[in-house]
């Protein structure tokens, strides 16, 4: 079974479609065609199911594909092993996050990042389900991921605080409410509300303060990304409760109202194997986020050391 066959099996299982991952791989699509049927032949099994639309995994793919992840990662660590420690040219660090950097300072990392290891090659996916972003570390096909803390992490994640941030009121500057000092929950009662889907992590954390509070608030419009949102209370659709760098940094039609109920807060997370400080990618990541202000010190090196995954903290 050669290496190349597995990893032309990964990226076409990962795209769902031969044509997009002819073009990930640089190769023609006649080739990769060629070798997955030659790795089908080799071990005597269909791994796609093949329509004029779609191809997905049989279950003989699937369980091959959560191996080759495994032996593809590995490979990957054992070559980045043995290259001299002070450079990581050719290397490739594949990082997730949520919109708008999951409020932490992603920009400015990558460009740290990149002065101190100019071979460094980083891809950057952008998802707006957090859920989906896990899911990806998880299967290896992401080294790290900035998502905002999720009440449970996943089984075989680490998901580790980075920085908390009050929520706050934005609401439209002509809303009722924009010119107070501040306002509690029970001044929101009467309120359309712009938030996220029901199972996101910011979602859940204000459902239960509105609970503990009696409230009963009603959600006018849900979306995936926070920006998204802000601009719909620009518009005035309605109110949110959002992370307060993030909604003093939006547009000028938006108004930032502290709350009251302090214990309302936002908390990003870097989402990661554990153990995977001993790929030397992920460790120059971790030294950058580590070195900043006000950022986990080196309990985070020796957390992501850990050979067991410790359950995520849920958000106040």
């Amino acid at each position: 079974m050669e290496l190349r066959h597995l990893e032309h099996f990964v990226t076409v299982a990962d795209e769902a479609n031969f044509t997009r991952a002819a073009e990930r791989l640089f190769i023609t699509q006649s080739g990769l065609s060629s070798s997955i049927k030659a790795l089908e032949r080799e071990l005597g099994a269909s791994l796609f199911e093949r329509t004029t639309r779609r191809i997905k995994l049989t279950a003989e793919g699937r369980r091959l594909y959560e191996a080759s992840a495994q032996v593809l990662k590995a490979v990957e660590i054992a070559r980045q092993s043995v290259s001299p420690a002070d450079s990581l040219s050719q290397h490739t660090l594949r990082v997730g996050s949520v919109p708008a950097g999951a409020g932490v300072e992603l920009a400015q990392w990558m460009r740290k990042l990149y002065r101190q290891h100019p071979g460094l090659s980083v891809e950057l996916t952008v998802r707006a389900r957090i859920s989906e972003l896990l899911d990806m570390v998880l299967n290896d096909q992401l080294d790290a991921a900035f998502v905002t803390m999720p009440e449970r992490a996943p089984t075989g994640l680490l998901c580790q605080p980075l920085a908390t941030h009050p929520m706050i009121l934005a609401c439209h500057r002509d809303h009722r409410l924009a010119g107070e000092v501040s306002v509690s929950l029970q001044d929101l009662a009467d309120e359309d509300f712009v938030d996220f889907a029901d199972d996101s992590p910011t979602r859940l954390a204000n459902n239960r303060a509105f609970e503990l509070a009696g409230i009963t608030r009603h959600v006018r419009l849900t979306c995936d990304e926070i920006q998204m949102a802000l601009e719909l209370v620009a518009a005035g659709v309605g109110v949110a409760l959002a992370p307060r760098p993030l909604a003093q940094a939006s547009r000028a039609h938006i108004v930032s109202v502290p709350l009251r109920e302090e214990s309302l807060v936002w908390t990003s997370a870097l989402a990661i194997k554990p153990g995977a400080r001993r790929s030397p990618v992920v460790s120059a990541l971790l030294q950058i986020v580590s070195a900043s202000e006000g950022r986990p010190n080196d309990d985070l090196h020796r957390q992501m050391d850990d050979t067991s995954a410790p359950t995520a903290g849920g958000l106040p």
